[in-house]
């Protein structure tokens, strides 16, 4: 037997982790078990890969075996709880297969090194993403239930891209054109991020909301700077001018003058000291 290498076989009682032998070094294997919380997987002919089949109780983990090395791969389960992937064909890509029970991840085969790729879910507090044909880009599609991320492909590498959510506490992005730049269009409910595209790279651009607690910035034409509006809801109380920031200083008191937007404090009855030499700012 081939060092390095943990072989049990199948036990019939709860609890017990059953493998048999693997003919790989450093290759987990296991074969079924016919009960709950019990880990399963057959053997692996390659190395450094988990390889899982099913099991029919819920919180087990399921999953066949893949002929390439660093590949998880799992086929759905029928219970709650449970993470569902089909094999890839790719290094260092994770696939799944929806699932049709709440809070299971659920993703599809992807023809690209690293990316991950989900389709829909049609439960709540499920990630859902169709495939990216670039490397390194994440995309998704829109959920009907709150409490989701929702994006849809991007064109460029390294961006983030989502379309809006007609749900309460959901993040909400369209698609940009410049590598590294986050964007976001309005929305209309409470406690929601927004922000419209930037054409710098690095440059956070967030355009007013029309309710409370919602932070928002329009864009700004200089890289690394963080330009903030004041919002229709505080404009009458003139809590807050409109702030470009073109160094540190500038910001820091651009961050300080928004924290104070959101606390209500009248701008008269605070003063912002700026250390030059520590880069801090007080307020008295």
């Amino acid at each position: 037997m081939t060092p390095t290498v943990l072989c049990v076989i199948p036990s019939y009682r709860p609890a017990v982790l059953c493998i048999i032998p693997s003919y790989r070094p450093a290759v987990l294997c296991i074969i079924p078990s016919y009960r709950p919380a019990v880990l399963c997987i057959i053997p692996s002919y390659g190395p450094a890969v988990l390889c899982i089949i099913p099991s029919y109780r819920p919180a087990v983990l399921c999953i066949i075996p893949s002929y390439r090395p660093a590949v998880l791969c799992i086929i759905p389960s029928y219970g709650p709880a449970v993470l569902c992937i089909i094999p890839s064909y790719r290094l260092t890509v994770l696939c799944i297969i929806p699932s049709y029970r709440p809070a299971v991840l659920c993703i599809i085969p992807s023809y690209r090194p690293a990316v991950l790729c989900i389709i829909p879910s049609y439960r709540p507090a499920v990630l859902c993403i169709i495939p990216s044909y670039r490397p390194a880009v994440l995309c998704i599609i829109p959920s009907y239930r709150p409490a989701v991320l929702c994006i849809i492909p991007s064109y460029r590498p390294a961006v983030l891209c989502i379309i809006p959510s007609y749900r309460p506490a959901v993040l909400c992005i369209i698609p940009s054109y410049r590598p590294a730049v986050l964007c976001i269009i309005p929305s209309y409910r409470p406690a929601v991020l927004c922000i419209i595209p930037s054409y710098r790279p690095a440059v956070l651009c967030i355009i007013p909301s029309y309710r409370p607690a919602v932070l928002c910035i329009i864009p700004s034409y200089r890289p690394a700077v963080l330009c903030i509006i004041p919002s229709n809801l505080f404009l009458s109380n003139a809590y807050l001018t409109c702030l470009f920031c073109f160094g540190t200083q500038p910001c820091i008191l651009a961050i300080t003058q928004l924290l104070l937007l959101f606390l209500r404090i009248p701008k008269k009855q605070t003063q912002s000291i700026i250390n030059p030499n520590l880069g801090q700012v007080g307020i008295v």
